[in-house]
């Protein structure tokens, strides 16, 4: 079943911990849609999206790099490229000295996608900022007297943080879930968000073509013979896992995204007990992965795990055990393969 859900209150993206004075806050990190509280809602999650525009959007590859001239005000769009020399990988940039890397949290959509994993380059108008879609709060915080327990007069101030994050209107959050629910309404997580969900009957990402993919991938061989492909994270994952037939060579990946969550355990439907999870660094969304096909007769395989199905991790308790079918429930390890532009000498 799947599902758009918009937030009809507020919905509290990052950390959600009060500001106190003297005290510095620093917002900042990748934009992470994080799945548990839609897991306790809905139950088992296959895929889970920024949604906007009318169609999916998805982190920006980390192999995408923008670029400008000192004097030049938008930014171009480049493609970082992998080298393999005498055995050895390097990852080339093609810049002049005058040219100035920028990091930009931007989104593709699904058309935008198809393009890229055929191995084209994303061009500057096929892409969205992260500014169009979500808007950083304004969070209000006032200072308390430790002894009284209540607030001080003219101690009350203002700070933008993006990690309290607003969706824009016609953004809202693309779902893909296990079980059937009819209900307009649901309450979101600890903080009882209250969210409206909406049916979408237009079938996501079915504009790609796998075969053509994987014809790609066949053909476009190296300069010795060598076949590569990429997968690229559409959802954050804990580790790459090994993958029959194939041998990993380099690794394009963001910053890692700190996330732990409160474990209950439960006796039939009785809460017995309650503790902090471990402390998961994530690779983010977007992040890159370069293989080197070694056997072509299991490409067919590849493509039937990790197109499309969160199965892209590595077990690990609590959030990151398998369901029957392998994948992860909250949607985990969400992944897609594409056309790897390999220099081989």
């Amino acid at each position: 079943m799947q599902k758009l859900v918009k937030p009809y209150s507020k919905i509290f993206l990052g950390d959600g911990r009060s500001i106190n004075k003297g005290e510095i806050f620093f917002g900042g990190g990748n934009f992470f849609i994080d799945p548990l509280p839609f897991f306790s809602t809905f139950g088992k999650i296959k895929k889970i999206f920024l949604y906007g525009k009318k169609t999916i959007l998805i982190p920006m590859p980390k192999d995408v790099f923008f670029y400008k001239e000192k004097e030049e005000r938008k930014y171009k769009v480049g493609l970082y490229k992998i080298k393999i020399k005498e055995k050895k990988v390097y990852l080339k940039i093609d810049l002049e000295k005058k040219q100035k890397l920028k990091d930009i949290n931007a989104f593709l959509d699904e058309t935008k996608l198809k393009e890229y994993l055929k191995g084209n380059l994303v061009k500057t108008s096929m892409y969205y900022k992260y500014e169009e879609l979500i808007q950083n709060q304004i969070i209000p915080n006032i200072e308390i007297n430790k002894s009284t327990k209540t607030v001080k007069e003219r101690m009350l101030t203002f700070k933008l943080s993006n990690e309290f994050d607003e969706f824009n209107k016609q953004v809202g959050i693309f779902l893909e879930i296990e079980d059937e629910i009819n209900d307009k309404y649901y309450l979101l997580g600890g903080r009882n968000s209250i969210i409206l969900t909406k049916d979408i009957k237009e079938q996501i990402l079915e504009k790609i073509n796998i075969k053509e993919i994987k014809s790609k991938i066949k053909a476009n061989k190296s300069q010795k013979g060598n076949i590569y492909f990429k997968i690229i994270l559409l959802t954050p994952t804990n580790y790459p896992p090994e993958i029959e037939g194939t041998k990993k060579i380099a690794q394009i990946t963001g910053k890692p995204i700190a996330f732990s969550g409160w474990f209950n355990v439960y006796d039939k439907d009785k809460k017995i007990d309650s503790f902090p999870s471990i402390l998961f660094k994530l690779i983010p969304a977007g992040s890159v992965f370069y293989y080197k096909l070694e056997d072509e007769s299991k490409l067919d395989k590849i493509f039937e795990e990790y197109w499309l199905k969160p199965k892209f991790f590595v077990p690990e308790y609590p959030y990151f055990e398998k369901s029957e079918d392998g994948t992860n429930p909250l949607g985990f390890g969400l992944s897609i393969i594409g056309v790897a532009n390999i220099e081989e000498y």
